[in-house]
């Protein structure tokens, strides 16, 4: 072994390999990796949740009022569109298994400056969905009072709460988000069913394919927010066990899942809710469980 100037010997200059003996992940220099929790089935747990939103809550009755029975078209045309970017994200999911979702993907392959612009797409995103999130539940606390006055001061409510509970810390607010993402996906598997459990002789509508496809293309841009959230889900991938595997399995899973609650959802509301409901375009969940 040579020794060199500095008194250490070749093989103790050697970087560090991972193997026996390193001092990789030491407990001087701990890992910065997350944890390798996420199996399958609770990754589709968490990729579902991460997925469903309070864009749900308004979007299948806005659907329905601008194309009317042929709204669950529009909601499958937008699956389809959105498939292509699902099968990107699992591929580098797989590959670039990193906490940095998006971001991280942008680094890869264009380094610094692709990451500082994906960073502010997302937080500008992030920026609007928290409003859109903020005025839904405004809608539906009104909806469900009978007072249309309190909707803006309930969703100025819920952006303050929801910066109290990230200022106290992940943790609580991690266990809040759980709790109220099972909460929802109980409520709109209810509303998903609710056709079978109303009188046949109640149903007012049907499902008809649109006359005109490029008349229904504005539904499917507005539908297709609803498909939003699979940015944060690709940030999951460094915490599965094996993410080579189990990433696209779960994005696969989570995908039909989404899409067979979405449908249902959408066969409810245009169903169950009569066109000129006044809950339609802002409570249609409220209508239909009425």
């Amino acid at each position: 072994m040579a020794v060199t100037n500095e008194g250490q010997t070749s093989e103790e200059r050697k970087p560090s390999t991972g193997q026996p003996g390193s001092t990789k992940n030491s407990p001087e220099e701990p890992s910065s990796e997350l944890h390798k929790t996420l199996t399958v089935p609770k990754g589709v747990g968490v990729a579902t949740g991460m997925i469903i939103g309070s864009g749900l809550l308004v979007l299948p009755g806005l659907a329905y009022d601008q194309v009317g029975s042929s709204a669950v078209y529009a909601w499958l045309s937008a699956a389809v569109v959105v498939l292509p970017l699902l099968v990107v994200f699992a591929r580098l999911g797989a590959r670039y298994p990193t906490a940095g979702g998006v971001q991280g993907f942008a680094q890869a392959a264009f380094g610094a400056p692709g990451s500082t612009v994906a960073s502010v797409i997302l937080i500008g995103a992030c920026a609007f969905g928290g409003a859109a999130m903020a005025i839904s539940g405004g809608n539906y606390v009104a909806a469900l009072l009978g007072d249309s006055g309190i909707g803006g001061w309930v969703a100025l409510g819920y952006l303050a709460v929801i910066g109290l509970l990230q200022a106290a810390g992940s943790r609580l607010a991690g266990g809040i988000q759980s709790a109220v993402s099972i909460g929802l996906l109980l409520l709109l598997a209810l509303v998903a069913f609710a056709p079978a459990m109303v009188d046949s002789g109640s149903l007012h509508g049907d499902v008809v394919p649109p006359t005109e496809w490029l008349a229904a293309l504005p539904a499917v841009g507005l539908v297709f927010f609803a498909f939003t959230g699979w940015e944060l889900v690709s940030s999951t991938a460094e915490e599965y066990r094996n993410p080579k595997r189990d990433f696209p399995l779960v994005i696969g899973i989570t995908f039909v899942i989404v899409v067979a609650l979405y449908l249902g959802i959408s066969l409810a509301v245009q169903l169950v809710v009569a066109p000129d409901d006044p809950l339609l375009s802002e409570a249609p969940v409220v209508a239909v469980l009425e």
